[in-house]
């Protein structure tokens, strides 16, 4: 087997979800600073269209076969999910749809695959639709990019734990690891969390896995979560060993 071919588990690992992507806007276009927004706490579904400017054509010389090439971008984002007047996006727009002009332009923030994105936009097609009785209310916008935008690269946050906590016994405190040293790239301060361990364990606000065993338990593995402080989460498995009860 080569060494670059990566397990099943290995390139689940490294799927870029939906909820690792970060939209922001600016909420006071006009002011000296900006003020910007997550669109992340009320919008469930996001599309990204380029909308593409293809340039196709087919010189004597080609037999009758054309070339094309894209010469221009019209990208759009739209966002679905659930209308909340107590959020700000949500608030935002909802004073927004009743605007025209220059009124309904701002700015733009997303963090997405590896690339952080600023561009001015156009609000379109704001909509607060209703439905049943029992069903919340639905908010879905297109943001429309105004002109060039700047697009920068970033670290993604990478977190990957090799080794295991070795077999334990009740009472004795285990040796600590630190979970730390394998988190890459994102933005720090980290925060962590763990589940499905024995009872004992516990981790630092540092990383660093410790603690007494108070019952016996068989060997499982547990999941570590490591969240940036732009609260994108990675989870790790970490496997332990059995926990034996104390000798008498």
């Amino acid at each position: 087997m080569s060494n670059n071919t990566m397990t099943a588990a290995e390139k689940i690992a490294g799927i870029d979800m939906n909820y690792n992507a970060r939209v922001e806007i600016n909420t006071t276009p006009t002011a000296s600073s900006g003020t910007y927004v997550s669109l992340c706490e009320v919008f469930k579904n996001l599309n990204e269209t380029l909308n593409e400017v293809i340039l196709s054509t087919s010189y004597l010389a080609d037999s009758g076969y054309s070339s094309s090439m894209v010469t221009g971008l019209a990208p759009k984002l739209t966002l679905t999910g659930e209308f909340n007047p107590n959020d700000p996006a949500c608030a935002y727009f909802n004073n927004m749809r009743w605007q025209t002009g220059k009124a309904r332009c701002t700015d733009l923030k997303m963090r997405r695959g590896g690339q952080q994105i600023a561009v001015p936009i156009t609000m379109e097609n704001i909509a607060i639709s209703g439905g049943d009785a029992t069903a919340p209310n639905a908010i879905s916008v297109t943001l429309a990019f105004n002109g060039t935008p700047t697009v920068t690269q970033y670290d993604t946050l990478q977190f990957d734990i090799t080794g295991s906590i070795p077999a334990m016994t009740v009472g004795t405190a285990i040796t600590e690891l630190d979970v730390s040293e394998f988190v890459s790239g994102g933005k720090s301060p980290y925060s962590y969390a763990i589940l499905g361990f024995p009872n004992g364990l516990t981790i630092s606000a540092a990383g660093v896995i410790s603690g007494t065993p108070t019952a016996k338990a068989f060997a499982g593995t547990g999941t570590v979560t490591v969240t940036d402080s732009d609260n994108i989460k990675v989870a790790s498995p970490l496997s332990y060993g059995a926990v034996s009860p104390a000798s008498l």
